[in-house]
C-alpha cells in the first residue's frame, strides 16, 4: 500500500495583491499566510509520519523550496525534481509570475530516476511528472 497526499496549501495571491495594492496590510497578511501554509504543512507532515510503509506526497504547496518551510516541515522527503533535475523547474506561470510551488515529495525508500515539469494543460500550474521506483522493504 502506497500512502498518497494530495493537498493544496494556501495560496499567498490574496497576501501579494495586499501588498501591491494596499501597502499597510500587505505584510501583515504575508505573514499570516505563511504560518498558515507552515501550520498546514506540518499537519500533512504529521499525518504522513504516522503512516508506515511507503509515503508520497503531490501538492501545490504554494511555497518555493527556498522556504523555510521545507527544510524545517519537509527535511526528511525527498524533493524529485531538486534530486532528479536541473534548471528552474517552474510550475506556475501566471501574470508576472513564475515560481516552483508544486511538488513531488517522497519518503524513504523511494529511488527518484527522473523528474520533470510537465507542458501547459489549461491551467496556471504546470505537472510535475517524477519517475519513482519503490526499493525500500
Amino acid at each position: 500500500m502506497v500512502h498518497l497526499f494530495n493537498d493544496h496549501m494556501a495560496s499567498t495571491r490574496d497576501a501579494i495583491y495586499e501588498t501591491i495594492h494596499e501597502k499597510r496590510k500587505g505584510p501583515t497578511e504575508l505573514l499570516a499566510n505563511g504560518a498558515r501554509r507552515r501550520e498546514q504543512s506540518t499537519f500533512v507532515a504529521g499525518k504522513a509520519a504516522d503512516c508506515q510503509g511507503p509515503v508520497l506526497i503531490v501538492s501545490d504547496f504554494n511555497t518555493p523550496i527556498e522556504s523555510s518551510i521545507f527544510p524545517e516541515v519537509w527535511g526528511g522527503y525527498t524533493d524529485a525534481f531538486t534530486t532528479a533535475e536541473w534548471g528552474w523547474g517552474y510550475t506556475f506561470f501566471g501574470g508576472k509570475t513564475t515560481v516552483r510551488i508544486d511538488h513531488v515529495l517522497a519518503g524513504k525508500g523511494w529511488d527518484c530516476s527522473a523528474c520533470r515539469v510537465g507542458p501547459f494543460v489549461g491551467s496556471p500550474h504546470r505537472p510535475v511528472i517524477a519517475d519513482l521506483v519503490w526499493t525500500g522493504r
